[in-house]
Formats: C-alpha cells, sequence, structure tokens
C-alpha cells in the first residue's frame, strides 16, 4: 500500500460513487511505517471475523477472552502474509477566482505561467490551469510552497485581482497496492477506521477503464492539515 499526490480537480471526488475511472491527473501517496501500521491494526482487528466466517475458533493469543455469538459478521478478510511496498509523495491544491474574469489571453500555458512567476517570483508550483468554472488551481509540493502561494496576491493579478475560494488545500493520498479483496472502500468499518486514525473522510477506488475491473489504487482526502503532515512526512 503507498500513497500520492493529484492534480485533479478536488471536484473530482464529489461526484457520487465510491468507485471512478483514473483521470491524468494522480493523487498523492502515503508514508510507508505508517501504512504498515495501518493494515496491522485493520488484519487484527478484521481477523477474528473472518475465522468465524470459515467456522474457525479465534486465536486464543490474539483474542484470549473472546466467546463468538451467531450475530457476530464479517466486513473484511485480511491476507495475512501481504506487506504491500510503500512509496511516498504529497501535493497541496488551491484554488481562486478573478474579482472580474480571467483575461483570455492569459489562460494559455506559458503566458498563465508567466503571470504566476511575475506575481509570486519564489513560487515552486507542479502545475496550474483555470478549469472549466473559470477558477485558477495551483498544486505545490510543500506546505511552505502552498503557504508563500496563499500570501496576498498583487491588486493586478491576472489584471483584476484574485482571491482564494479555499480557506485551506484539499489534501489528497493515494494508496497504492491495495487489492480491491483486501481493503473494501464502501465497508462502513473501514471508513470509520480510516476517518478516526487518519482523518480520511473519503475514499474511492479507481477502476481500469480498459477492462473496467478495479485496480489497487485508493484515492482519498484528509480533512486535518496536521494529520496529513504526519502521514506524509
Amino acid at each position: 500500500m503507498s500513497a500520492a499526490a493529484p492534480s485533479y480537480d478536488a471536484n473530482s471526488l464529489n461526484q457520487g460513487p465510491q468507485s471512478q475511472n483514473l483521470h491524468n491527473n494522480d493523487p498523492l501517496l502515503i508514508n510507508q511505517s505508517m501504512l504498515l501500521q495501518l493494515m496491522n491494526q485493520l488484519t487484527q482487528t478484521q481477523k477474528l471475523y473472518s475465522q468465524i466466517v470459515t467456522n474457525q475458533p479465534p486465536n486464543p493469543i490474539i483474542h484470549p477472552n473472546h466467546n463468538p455469538t451467531s450475530n457476530s459478521k464479517t466486513t473484511l478478510q485480511l491476507d495475512q502474509n501481504l506487506t504491500p511496498p510503500v512509496e511516498s509523495s504529497k501535493s497541496f491544491i488551491s484554488k481562486y477566482i478573478s474579482n472580474l474574469s480571467f483575461p483570455i489571453d492569459k489562460k494559455g500555458y506559458i503566458k498563465l505561467h508567466r503571470e504566476i512567476k511575475r506575481c509570486k517570483p519564489n513560487a515552486n508550483i507542479l502545475n496550474s490551469y483555470i478549469n472549466k468554472k473559470n477558477e485558477l488551481i495551483i498544486r505545490t509540493s510543500t506546505i511552505e510552497d502552498n503557504n508563500y502561494i496563499n500570501e496576498p496576491w498583487p491588486t493586478d493579478a491576472f489584471e483584476h485581482g484574485i482571491k482564494s475560494i479555499d480557506s485551506s488545500p484539499k489534501l489528497y493520498l493515494a494508496l497504492h497496492d491495495v487489492p480491491a479483496s483486501l481493503f473494501d472502500v464502501d465497508d462502513e468499518e473501514n471508513k470509520m477506521f480510516m476517518l478516526e486514525h487518519y482523518n480520511i473522510v473519503k475514499m474511492l477506488r479507481i477502476i481500469k477503464k480498459s477492462s473496467n475491473e478495479p485496480t489497487n489504487l485508493i484515492k482519498a482526502i484528509v480533512n486535518d492539515k496536521e494529520k496529513f503532515e504526519k502521514i506524509i512526512k
């Protein structure tokens, strides 16, 4: 399991079902020790349920006081031997709107970046563009660059001035090498676990267009900057 950062519009994560087609822009990746700890915790909490479903007695070392009942249910079965590789990356996305409208001649790639550099000469950005909603999207790789981008812009930025439409950047994670058979993003227990331990408020599994089959990639959103920074360190 691993995690990486996207250059797509944050609105793409709010389009209903938990499974979506993979876009051209990829999201963030999680830190190895955090992911392995997550998988170990999920494995321990779910092992009991997989044993009940297969009519196996619970391991007395892991669950010494457990007395299974007929009402017990399984929500996830995990392979104890699976220890997926993990990579690490990060991304911060901020949005802006023009006080009037973005000039057409500054929407092209070269002139757009030239205007950003004029207004923010020390900016280190991964990419930027103006989307169909006429919003300026800027993606950076560090919290320092993101903070610099969000400092006040010149009043003549993009001729009419611009303002942020997000009080905080959207924080994305991409969990890699997570088979659908191992982790169900729609399972309520898994959702609660990710929310309580990592402040991950939304997850969706990416579907491969050519075969319409689930991939091992999960995109996720974190709603807490401090938690996000701890995960990706």
